[in-house]
């Protein structure tokens, strides 16, 4: 079933969303699945859209292409249709804070908001990575052979993305990103944490606080967290 039939499903549902958030698109990949996103989008309408860091894969635009542009374009129509889209700084973005101020994005290193009288916290996660924090030349280093990967697993690109989610099960991101996150979540007094940069979906509770990793749109399924008049809930698309 595609994506955009998904989403018709979805959208019968709840026509109006309060806030979505979708983290990790990287977008200028060659894994990003920018065009799917896109389309999901389009039939949606939105009070509010946060982008939780890893938007773009690296500070190079000429390796975006034209779906890229494509999904960049929908976001300035969204500002000037006064949705609010507000944007949390992740590890990978390179350019995008001189690209979101251009066009009139909120910039924030974590994001706050009120949702069905509940404190939510919105942040990117890497700030629990301590492989990332410590060795950043190496983690540099891994990006670049990551990339060119990319570019020679051809198809589907079944062997990057195996590679990937190796590599971060290898660092038991999921488990430090979600023990850190909820610990802030805790010192802001939030009863939810939205996270990213894990690249896997999930939604627990511990010490009282919901934390919720958005997943990324490089695999497939592909995830965003929807926050409307039916609660909290992720959205998978395939």
């Amino acid at each position: 079933m595609s994506a955009c039939m998904l989403h018709v499903q979805y959208i019968n549902m709840e026509k109006i969303i309060d806030t979505l958030i979708v983290s990790d698109i990287h977008i200028g990949s060659e894994v990003s699945r920018v065009r799917e996103l896109t389309k999901v989008l389009k039939h949606l309408s939105l009070k509010r859209l946060v982008l939780d860091g890893d938007i773009f894969d690296n500070e190079n635009p000429k390796r975006l292409k034209k779906d890229d542009w494509e999904f960049l374009s929908f976001l300035q129509t969204l500002v000037n249709k006064n949705v609010e889209v507000v944007w949390v700084q992740g590890n990978h973005d390179g350019f995008a804070r001189n690209f979101f101020q251009m066009i009139g994005v909120k910039i924030c290193r974590e994001f706050q908001f009120i949702f069905d009288g509940k404190k939510c916290v919105v942040i990117h996660g890497h700030q629990y990575d301590r492989f990332l924090i410590r060795n950043r030349m190496i983690s540099k280093t891994m990006n670049v052979s990551y990339r060119v990967l990319q570019k020679i697993d051809r198809g589907k690109r079944r062997t990057s993305r195996f590679m990937k989610k190796q590599y971060k099960f290898w660092l038991r991101l999921s488990p430090r990103v979600m023990k850190g996150a909820v610990k802030h979540a805790i010192d802001r007094k939030a009863q939810v944490v939205i996270c990213g940069h894990t690249h896997q979906y999930m939604d627990k509770t511990a010490r009282g606080v919901r934390y919720i990793n958005i997943g990324s749109w490089t695999d497939s399924p592909s995830s965003f967290l929807a926050l409307g008049k039916n609660g909290i809930g992720l959205e998978i698309f395939r």
